[in-house]
């Protein structure tokens, strides 16, 4: 996984200064988001569906997997 670089500062994803645990993506995205995110992370250790959207959450600060 990578993060975003429109609109975003890269200080956001600094693992040191901030902390991010969970994934968000829309129903509708592209396929492999999922399975990026498996790979990266391992498994989420909670998966949350809403209308629309998933939510995937892990026991881990993200952002020192992101490269």
């Amino acid at each position: 996984m990578h993060p975003l670089s429109w609109g975003l500062k890269q200080d956001w994803y600094n693992p040191a200064t901030s902390y991010a645990d969970f994934l968000v993506a829309g129903d509708k995205s592209p396929g492999g988001w999922g399975a990026a995110a498996f790979r990266t992370s391992g498994p989420p250790g909670q998966a949350l569906h809403l209308v629309g959207y998933t939510v995937l959450v892990w026991h881990k600060n993200l952002l020192g997997d992101i490269r």
